[in-house]
């Protein structure tokens, strides 16, 4: 006979949408306590949690529960579960997390973006609001796109100075206004709390093939931000690789 000593809580995702257009990943699970739905990462801090626990492809992850379980009778083995959680489920992205972060808002020019990718290093930025909260990412990629797709050229009119062929038939001046980081950026912003294991944010970059998360506060503000090369650092260190050390923004 076996007994199981804990109950797995499957985990559910859904997208929020806020009033601002940006869409929020929520990861939650059933509750056995209050009998209601909870965050993962409030269900990861609480007392009776077993850990996280990724399941094959197709198959989903959940959160180990301990809560009402009764302890193995005299004699009895308990069941081991099906995958044992690891230091990925059991780490926060906090611990990990580059917390050096370059940010810029929806007005900065992409000339001036492109200018900090080279000075900084770097491949990808948050974009802020004025309190500080994550409403959107750009790439090097987004404007190289943006540059070979569309140009740079953003709303065209003419100088003001210039008159107009019906007013005194002068040549009229062409006038290109500089594209913006809100011209380009990606809005959607997958963000975690500093709790949230490591584990969960490999998978979310996985599933939605990004490359970098932002992490906030439970006020919503930047705290940080994972990248993928934060996570395979940590990996290697883990599997006893030395490395040297990650460059400085």
């Amino acid at each position: 006979m076996e007994l199981s000593t804990a109950q797995e809580l499957r985990i559910a995702v859904r997208y929020v949408g806020r009033p601002s257009g940006e869409q929020v990943l929520e990861m939650t699970v059933p509750c056995p306590m209050t009998g209601g739905r909870v965050y993962v990462d409030e269900c990861s801090e609480c007392a009776h949690g077993g850990g996280l626990v990724l399941g094959p492809v197709g198959e989903g992850s959940f959160l180990r529960c301990r809560f009402g379980a009764s302890p193995p009778a005299p004699g009895v083995r308990p069941r081991r579960p099906r995958w044992e959680p690891t230091a990925a489920s059991r780490t926060p992205v906090s611990d990990i997390m580059s917390t050096q972060v370059v940010t810029v808002t929806r007005g900065t020019t992409l000339e001036t973006v492109m200018g900090a990718f080279l000075e900084r290093r770097i491949s990808g930025m948050p974009v802020v609001d004025d309190d500080g909260r994550p409403i959107g990412l750009i790439s090097k990629t987004d404007v190289l796109r943006d540059r070979y797709d569309g140009g740079w050229a953003g709303e065209q009119g003419w100088g003001e100075s210039a008159g107009t062929p019906e007013e005194d038939g002068t040549e009229l001046e062409y006038r290109q206004a500089p594209k913006t980081v809100d011209d380009v950026m990606t809005p959607v912003v997958y963000m975690l709390s500093g709790r949230a294991p490591v584990a969960m944010a490999a998978a979310v970059m996985a599933a939605e093939g990004i490359h970098r998360l932002p992490i906030v506060s439970d006020e919503g503000r930047l705290t940080g931000i994972l990248s993928s090369t934060d996570l395979m650092r940590w990996l290697s260190v883990r599997e006893g690789y030395i490395l040297p050390p990650a460059p400085k923004v």
